[in-house]
Protein backbone atom coordinates (compact mmCIF):
# COMPACT_ATOMS: atom_id res chain seq x y z
CA UNK A 1 0.00 0.00 0.00
CA UNK A 2 1.28 3.43 -0.73
CA UNK A 3 2.71 5.47 1.97
CA UNK A 4 0.13 8.59 1.37
CA UNK A 5 -2.74 5.99 2.04
CA UNK A 6 -3.97 5.35 5.91
CA UNK A 7 -6.15 2.44 7.11
CA UNK A 8 -8.96 3.52 8.66
CA UNK A 9 -10.33 1.51 11.50
CA UNK A 10 -12.50 1.98 14.27
CA UNK A 11 -9.35 3.04 16.91
CA UNK A 12 -8.12 5.99 14.80
CA UNK A 13 -11.65 7.37 12.58
CA UNK A 14 -12.36 9.95 15.03
CA UNK A 15 -8.92 11.19 14.63
CA UNK A 16 -8.71 10.77 11.22
CA UNK A 17 -11.80 12.62 10.81
CA UNK A 18 -10.00 15.61 12.90
CA UNK A 19 -6.74 15.40 10.78
CA UNK A 20 -9.61 15.85 7.57
CA UNK A 21 -8.93 12.06 5.95
CA UNK A 22 -12.33 11.51 5.61
CA UNK A 23 -12.82 15.26 4.28
CA UNK A 24 -14.50 15.35 0.28
CA UNK A 25 -12.04 15.31 -2.44
CA UNK A 26 -9.21 12.78 -0.92
CA UNK A 27 -8.39 9.68 -2.05
CA UNK A 28 -10.65 6.32 -0.89
CA UNK A 29 -8.91 3.00 -1.80
CA UNK A 30 -11.39 0.11 -0.74
CA UNK A 31 -12.69 -4.16 -0.75
CA UNK A 32 -15.56 -6.17 1.55
CA UNK A 33 -14.13 -6.97 4.15
CA UNK A 34 -12.83 -11.06 4.51
CA UNK A 35 -16.06 -11.36 7.06
CA UNK A 36 -18.69 -10.16 4.89
CA UNK A 37 -17.22 -11.97 1.57
CA UNK A 38 -17.60 -15.21 3.62
CA UNK A 39 -20.75 -14.21 5.52
CA UNK A 40 -22.72 -13.57 1.95
CA UNK A 41 -21.19 -16.67 0.60
CA UNK A 42 -19.50 -14.20 -1.78
CA UNK A 43 -16.15 -15.42 -3.60
CA UNK A 44 -13.50 -13.85 -2.56
CA UNK A 45 -11.11 -14.04 -5.69
CA UNK A 46 -13.84 -10.64 -6.82
CA UNK A 47 -12.61 -8.90 -3.86
CA UNK A 48 -10.59 -6.84 -5.96
CA UNK A 49 -9.45 -3.29 -4.53
CA UNK A 50 -11.78 -0.18 -5.55
CA UNK A 51 -11.17 3.31 -6.01
CA UNK A 52 -12.84 6.62 -5.70
CA UNK A 53 -13.00 10.14 -4.32
CA UNK A 54 -14.80 11.26 -0.81
CA UNK A 55 -18.20 13.19 -1.64
CA UNK A 56 -19.98 13.42 1.74
CA UNK A 57 -19.17 11.61 5.38
CA UNK A 58 -21.85 11.13 7.99
CA UNK A 59 -20.70 11.29 10.87
CA UNK A 60 -23.83 9.76 13.72
CA UNK A 61 -23.00 9.75 17.33
CA UNK A 62 -25.01 8.27 19.99
CA UNK A 63 -27.77 9.43 22.59
CA UNK A 64 -26.51 10.14 26.50
CA UNK A 65 -22.96 9.38 26.16
CA UNK A 66 -23.50 5.82 25.36
CA UNK A 67 -21.10 3.79 23.17
CA UNK A 68 -21.41 0.79 20.56
CA UNK A 69 -19.43 -2.11 22.30
CA UNK A 70 -17.49 -4.25 19.55
CA UNK A 71 -15.13 -6.97 19.86
CA UNK A 72 -11.76 -6.38 17.64
CA UNK A 73 -9.91 -8.98 16.16
CA UNK A 74 -8.10 -10.10 19.57
CA UNK A 75 -10.70 -10.70 21.11
CA UNK A 76 -11.10 -7.36 23.28
CA UNK A 77 -14.39 -4.99 23.40
CA UNK A 78 -14.04 -1.76 22.61
CA UNK A 79 -15.74 1.22 22.66
CA UNK A 80 -16.70 3.63 20.01
CA UNK A 81 -18.47 7.06 20.02
CA UNK A 82 -19.23 7.63 16.05
CA UNK A 83 -19.91 5.64 13.26
CA UNK A 84 -18.97 6.62 9.95
CA UNK A 85 -20.42 6.18 6.71
CA UNK A 86 -18.82 7.22 3.63
CA UNK A 87 -20.08 8.55 0.35
CA UNK A 88 -17.78 7.88 -2.35
CA UNK A 89 -17.70 8.93 -5.97
CA UNK A 90 -16.22 5.68 -8.08
CA UNK A 91 -14.30 5.15 -10.35
CA UNK A 92 -16.50 2.30 -12.13
CA UNK A 93 -18.70 3.97 -14.82
CA UNK A 94 -21.81 1.66 -13.99
CA UNK A 95 -21.75 2.25 -10.34
CA UNK A 96 -20.84 6.31 -9.84
CA UNK A 97 -21.57 6.94 -6.18
CA UNK A 98 -21.33 3.93 -3.45
CA UNK A 99 -21.45 3.84 0.71
CA UNK A 100 -19.02 2.17 2.14
CA UNK A 101 -18.34 2.33 6.50
CA UNK A 102 -15.60 0.21 8.61
CA UNK A 103 -18.10 -2.46 9.71
CA UNK A 104 -18.34 -3.80 5.89
CA UNK A 105 -15.15 -2.63 4.31
CA UNK A 106 -11.42 -2.52 4.61
CA UNK A 107 -11.24 0.93 3.67
CA UNK A 108 -7.76 3.26 3.21
CA UNK A 109 -7.77 7.08 2.50
CA UNK A 110 -5.11 9.71 1.51
CA UNK A 111 -5.34 13.33 1.67
CA UNK A 112 -5.06 15.55 -1.19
Amino acid sequence: MNDRFVRLTNENATELYDLGYLGIGNLAKYRWLETNMLSYGLDDKDNNWHTGIVSHTYKAGFVSNSYKVIVNDKGISDKIEYLYDIIVYTSDPSLPRETISIDTHEIYLAKV
